[in-house]
């Protein structure tokens, strides 16, 4: 096999990807044209999928009918969800969670609402702002983070070689965890993710954080296609599919970072890069302290997540045991809140950032592409392919 076609491999051992790509290829579609065009564009993917199946482009065939298969569900079937009578009880219980928290912590329970149970209606705009122009708005959406935590505490209370028990009681507790929290996408693509990785420790194979983002996109939209325009699924997607793309090359050019502590601050770094287009183009502004305050944060924030989570509980056990505890979660909330109003306030902390549009976000995510190990590119041909993406994409900016 010569050294094209073992990169070419690297795109058929991804059919998730393809689907994904094909799917959502759809769904635009179904949005863009109606009638007449639209007809075209069924005969045209089901065409180049019949004739890509016998000519053995497997990536094009699954593209063209995944294509097909996504303005089918748009036009023909509604948005499904699961029976109201089965949600009912998870609703409840997390109304009465939203209760406990409010008891527990008065007048700065609003940023643990959101961190702990994904309700964001009470946080106050100047403190929800000040979050937004650090950064780090993204803490009070439920995703990775809260996954992860959820994840280790199963393994540290199961045998780590019980993976097929492992894997099933994780997937109960983050379903409940999801339909307590109302699916909110991000969190449904952590737990998706999370359980990919589980299993392939149970069917030996290779883990992909490329596939299971992709895997965990089309299980999301098969339920609900309009998902796609949502800015809290575009950005969780964007932000690990960056990760995917961009930590690995990063890791070889600062060979100088190893570690837990570096890998964690690569994988800010991608994250972060992967959000900043979609925040220019929906809120014309970005944060420019974002990389720092997520460093200086987030083991503040995961240590707020597991007190709040455990006095929380607490309060159904033993209230007056949870009262007394919850001063050290309230004392740690409101010296998070005190350093990202800090850090908001600075000097150009957030600037505003005009002219993104959906061709600019698309240059520069091309350019993420290109120097990510995804391409069949040489690696001087990579980097000033991608530097001339982001030269196209700064032209349209200005």
């Amino acid at each position: 096999m010569n050294r094209r076609s073992q990169r070419l491999k690297i795109f058929n051992d991804r059919p998730m990807v393809s689907i994904a790509a094909g799917f959502i290829l759809g769904i635009l579609l179904t949005e863009a044209y109606e009638g007449t065009w639209l007809i075209v564009a069924v005969c045209l993917f089901l065409l180049f999928g019949v004739v890509t199946l016998f000519t053995g482009q497997s990536a094009i065939c699954v593209l063209s009918f995944s294509a097909l298969a996504g303005i089918l569900r748009t036009l023909f079937l509604p948005n499904l969800s699961l029976p109201a009578s089965f949600l009912q009880p998870f609703a409840q219980a997390r109304e009465s969670l939203l209760n406990v928290t409010s008891d527990l912590f008065g007048k700065d329970a609003s940023i643990l609402q959101a961190l702990l149970w994904g309700y964001k209606g009470a946080i106050p705009s100047e403190i929800y702002s000040g979050f937004q122009d650090a950064g780090i708005a993204h803490v009070l959406a439920l995703s990775g983070l809260h996954v992860s935590f959820v994840v280790s505490v199963i393994a540290l209370l199961t045998n780590r070689r019980a993976v097929k028990f492992r894997f099933v009681l994780t997937a109960l507790f983050l379903f409940g965890y999801c339909a307590v929290t109302a699916f909110p996408a991000s969190l449904v693509r952590a737990s998706i993710m999370t359980l990919c990785v589980i299993f392939a420790d149970i069917a030996s194979r290779k883990k992909d954080m490329l596939s299971s983002v992709s895997f965990a996109a089309v299980l999301i939209l098969l339920f609900r296609p309009s998902e796609f325009y949502a800015i809290g699924f575009q950005l969780s997607f964007m932000a690990v599919a960056t990760i995917a793309m961009l930590y690995e090359p990063l890791k070889r050019l600062l060979p100088f970072l190893r570690g837990g502590i570096a890998d964690a601050i690569l994988v800010t770094l991608c994250g972060t890069l992967g959000t900043l287009p979609l925040l220019a183009y929906y809120f014309n502004r970005i944060s420019l302290v974002s990389l720092l305050a997520n460093i200086l944060l987030l083991p503040a924030v995961s240590l707020l997540f597991l007190s709040g989570l455990a006095v929380c509980g607490l309060m159904f056990l033993w209230p007056l045991a949870a009262l007394w505890l919850s001063a050290a979660p309230r004392a740690l909330l409101q010296g998070i809140t005190y350093f990202t109003q800090q850090m908001a306030s600075l000097p150009y902390a957030a600037v505003p950032v005009y002219g993104f549009t959906v061709a600019t976000c698309l240059l520069i995510y091309l350019g993420f592409l290109m120097l990510s190990d995804f391409t069949i590119v040489k690696t001087p041909y990579k980097v000033i392919s991608a530097l001339l993406l982001f030269a196209a994409a700064t032209c349209i900016v200005v």
